[in-house]
């Protein structure tokens, strides 16, 4: 092909025009296409994303509109709580108390009398002063003893029925080397009370 011959100033053909038009438009196409297809490749993942939440969306609502089916077939009868707890704990944790000091002071004075103590001396009952501790006021008690072995046992046992929440933190023993000597004995304790 001459380009000498090529008058550039003519008007051109309709092939030309249909030519250059065809070569404009691949040239845009693969520009375009190069330009967009990071971007399609992430917004094809993002459909793909979108689609996987839409079902467990769906599956979703399935078992949210299943569970609330069996709420409402579900009787309304009330459901019996068994309790394995002891039915003395229970009872000296139900006790009904009206008066605080009333209840320390009954207390002391039960530990420290000479027919709860039977064959043991008491020497003296300290009372502390209350302590909050959760959802009770806690009183410390503390018994200073003296007897035989046997004497001190039998008031262990006697504090172990009793009926009110007393827990024994502490038991200090001394005694002589002689056999049938005197035990001296303090008991440290503690009485569980409601806040009131």
């Amino acid at each position: 092909m001459n380009l000498s011959k090529n008058d550039l100033n003519k008007e051109p053909s309709g092939r030309e025009k249909l030519l250059f038009g065809i070569v404009v438009f691949a040239i845009l196409f693969l520009f375009v296409d190069f330009l967009w297809s990071p971007k399609s490749q992430e917004i094809r993942a993002l459909k793909g994303n979108r689609a996987n939440l839409e079902g467990q969306l769906e599956m979703s609502r399935t078992l949210i509109d299943a569970m609330k089916v069996q709420l409402d077939k579900k009787t309304e009868e009330p459901v019996k709580k068994t309790t394995h707890t002891d039915p003395y704990v229970q009872k000296v944790v139900g006790r009904n108390i009206v008066d605080i000091t009333e209840e320390i002071n009954s207390t002391a004075d039960l530990m420290g009398s000479r027919r709860f103590a039977r064959k043991a001396e008491v020497i003296k009952v300290d009372v502390g002063s209350r302590v909050p501790e959760g959802q009770f006021s806690v009183v410390p008690i503390t018994v200073d003893l003296k007897g035989r072995y046997a004497a001190i046992r039998d008031y262990l046992n006697g504090l172990e029925n009793i009926e009110r929440p007393l827990v024994v933190k502490r038991i200090s023993l001394k005694g002589q080397k002689e056999k049938g000597a005197m035990i001296d004995a303090k008991i440290e304790t503690e009485l569980f009370l409601p806040k009131m």
